[in-house]
């Protein structure tokens, strides 16, 4: 075991016992720590965030372990209806619904990582991945520290979605840290300022700064902080050690890992022929599809500014530019995005699937009048696209329209330029 994973094993351990108080048995091989991922949590968890998550962390050790490739229709739609769960359960502890949106984007990135680590994901599952299906972008590597770098600007009032990433960074996701020559090095030194930051004697003033993509690498001393839990506890834990740990740990998932692939298989999960939870035609293999080459039909567009866009085989995502498409804090289209949007309307007759359109708002609370948050106004933009789109050839069940507010900015609120980055509009094409 390398320093790396000695210390990514050693944050896991403490993390476990400090905010799932009922894991620290999964040290001594009871047949009742390691629970299917469908399993819910007992009540009791310090964090209600990380309770409703618990099944899908728990899932992605399993997959991590998988060597057997499953049906990966069966698994994208198994996690899915996992995530509706986490997001039923955290709605029903009163999470505030912009750090639930947070804390989603952040699980189905790391999900995605997971599997597309193993031998049998690395090939077919980006081009439906989860990230994509709940949020219409193809790679969250970066922007999963951007979202850690906004809430730790508050680390008081976000310390449940803080506490459920330090979980996640001690599960070892790398994100746009894992093709960098020293990324382990700045990942260890990420997750060590997270749990200085979330468990010091007093809030460490500038903890944004501390947690910043950018740092310089300095010697410093951590003060011992007070232990939550008895001395024979901790000396218990100690003893049994971590490659104890790991053996126990291993074996007995290699066991639970046949048992979630048998269900995976065998349970009901009662799906009609061709469609996927979301009504869209389901894909048993990739489909190569005639698609227009986006980019040279709107090459002018592009060229001025106006949108951008990304496309593969299976998926097309679009985002225009929001920094004129709408009059602040309107609903309304600017004139001038009119004949844009007609075109794109003309283009989406020759691209058949389903059209997932995505209001993005910045950070800045609005002035009193029409919309009461940014979540309404960004709902309401994305529904004015929408109807526009479907006024141009009429086929309103391929569209659907959703607000995300400024829970997924590009870059973060911190300029002019960067909000004007932010506020924008998506459309996601994915292939029947």
């Amino acid at each position: 075991m390398n320093d790396h994973q000695m210390s990514a094993s050693e944050d896991l351990s403490e993390a476990l016992k400090i905010f799932l108080p009922g894991h620290s048995e999964m040290t001594n091989g009871s047949t009742q720590a390691l629970h299917l991922p469908v399993m819910p949590l007992p009540a009791g968890g310090l964090n209600p965030l990380i309770h409703a998550a618990n099944p899908l962390l728990e899932l992605a050790v399993l997959l991590s372990l998988q060597s057997i490739p499953p049906n990966a229709e069966e698994l994208r739609y198994q996690i899915c209806q996992m995530i509706k769960v986490f997001e039923q359960e955290g709605r029903a502890s009163n999470i505030d619904i912009e750090k639930l949106g947070a804390a989603r984007y952040c699980l189905c990135t790391f999900l995605d990582e997971v599997i597309a680590s193993t031998a049998w994901g690395s090939e077919g599952w980006s081009s439906r991945s989860l990230l994509v299906t709940f949020h219409n972008e193809a790679s969250g590597g970066e922007r999963f520290f951007l979202i850690l770098q906004r809430l730790a600007q508050q680390p008081s009032a976000n310390k449940d979605v803080l506490e459920l990433l330090y979980v996640i960074l001690a599960l070892n996701f790398e994100g746009r840290y894992r093709l960098l020559n020293d990324g382990r090095m700045q990942l260890d030194l990420i997750r060590r300022r997270l749990k200085e930051m979330l468990y010091s004697s007093q809030t460490i003033a500038g903890a944004s700064h501390a947690l910043s993509l950018h740092w310089q690498p300095v010697g410093h001393q951590v003060k011992r902080r007070l232990r939550l839990w008895p001395v024979w506890l901790t000396a218990v834990l100690a003893a049994l050690g971590v490659a104890a740990f790991y053996l126990i740990f291993n074996f007995y998932l290699q066991q639970k890992v046949q048992s979630i692939v048998h269900t995976l298989r065998t349970q009901h999960l009662r799906v009609t022929p061709g469609t996927d939870e979301a009504g869209a035609p389901a894909l048993s293999e990739p489909v190569r599809l005639e698609w227009p080459k986006l980019a040279a039909l709107l090459n002018p567009e592009i060229e001025q500014g106006l949108l951008s866009v990304e496309q593969t085989e299976n998926y097309a995502l679009l985002t225009i530019n929001g920094n004129g498409l709408f009059a602040s804090g309107s609903a309304e289209i600017q004139p001038i995005y009119l004949s844009l949007l007609s075109h794109l309307g003309d283009i989406l007759k020759g691209m058949p699937g389903r059209v997932v359109i995505s209001g993005h708002t910045d950070d800045r609370p609005l002035r009193p009048g029409r919309f009461q948050s940014n979540w309404q106004l960004s709902q309401a933009r994305a529904e004015a696209v929408r109807d526009l789109l479907i006024s141009r050839f009429c086929a309103p069940a391929r569209f659907t329209a959703h607000g995300r507010a400024d829970s997924e900015p590009l870059a973060p609120n911190n300029t002019a330029s960067n909000r004007a980055r932010n506020r924008r509009v998506s459309i996601a094409i994915f292939a029947p």
